[in-house]
């Protein structure tokens, strides 16, 4: 599994559930509050800094059919990897 960096893949999983908690906490304050509280905008998404490393793991293990192993290690997340500046 030489496509595999253990840590970036890790560093993907982490920032996408901190991100999704984030923004699930911002919609919760504010759906109790009928948006009246006032709160901070969740912090974004850095996901995006990691797209082009992430999307050579993808590549790669697509290329040795290792799907499976794949999902696991970097779920699939849309929006990050289209915002990316370069995948090449």
């Amino acid at each position: 599994m030489s496509w595999l960096n253990h840590e970036m893949a890790a560093k993907w999983r982490q920032e996408g559930k901190r991100y999704a908690a984030d923004v699930n906490e911002f919609i919760r304050v504010g759906m109790e509050s009928e948006w009246q509280q006032e709160q901070s905008e969740p912090k974004q998404d850095e996901r995006p800094k990691l797209a082009k490393d992430i999307f050579r793991m993808i590549q790669e293990a697509n290329q040795a059919g290792e799907m499976e192993q794949l999902r696991r290690e970097i779920p699939a997340a849309f929006w990050p990897d289209i915002r990316a500046d370069s995948y090449t």
